[in-house]
């Protein structure tokens, strides 16, 4: 029955927010799997040329080095849309897949010690279908051969057999967040390739350009 409760809930929070979002999807933006940008802001483009390495050199801010790519490959670069979950639940993934706009880059925090798969193949599938640019997240994955195959830019502490559930428990959309010492907030732009992931808030992104550029010439 809680299962049941549970998933139904899910559902209607699908239902309310797209209902009730009515952001303009142009205001965010990332890489698409054919390399195309349709919803990336001019903040992100701008950031795109420059690897995480010279990022940082210039000045972004890095996540915690735990976190990173479940295939070296990917990279990723978009809007923050954060995401805040109790530790061993994932209910408000769930709210953030179909709160979030395209291109947007879930940055998710946890709060518990033990580790947990709170995304999988089902919430990929789901986040491909919105259009969403990559998630980045300070806990673990599971499903990872199948995550590997869809593509999905997916930055995580790891891998974990043991699902998350579903409760109506403590969480939150869009307010700050905290990975390691650094503090994300929604609007920021996010950057992951194979090296890590650095952020930075969006009127730093014109002189993090500039100060990218010279450090990419030296």
């Amino acid at each position: 029955m809680r299962a049941r409760d549970s998933a139904t809930q899910a559902a209607a929070e699908r239902d309310r927010v797209r209902h009730d979002d009515r952001r303009d999807p142009t205001q965010s933006g990332t890489a698409d799997a054919n390399g195309e940008h349709p919803a990336m802001t001019d903040a992100a483009a701008a950031l795109l040329p420059f690897g995480t390495k010279v990022l940082r050199e210039a000045g972004a801010p890095p996540l915690p080095s735990r976190i990173q790519a479940l295939n070296a490959a990917w990279r990723v670069c978009g809007r923050v849309f954060t995401v805040a979950l109790a530790g061993g639940n994932n209910i408000w993934l769930h709210r953030a897949l179909y709160a979030a706009g395209p291109g947007d880059v879930l940055v998710v925090s946890t709060d518990s010690p033990r580790e947990y798969g709170y995304w999988g193949d089902t919430l990929t599938h789901a986040a491909l279908e919105r259009e969403l640019g990559g998630l980045v997240i300070d806990g673990a994955v599971r499903d990872s051969a199948e995550l590997c195959q869809l593509g999905f830019p997916i930055f995580s502490r790891g891998r974990c057999l043991r699902g998350a559930g579903k409760e109506d428990s403590t969480g939150s959309l869009r307010g700050p967040v905290a990975l390691g010492s650094a503090i994300v907030s929604t609007g920021d732009l996010v950057v992951g390739d194979e090296d890590g992931v650095v952020f930075t808030a969006p009127d730093e992104v014109a002189t993090l350009v500039r100060r990218a550029a010279t450090v990419s010439r030296t």
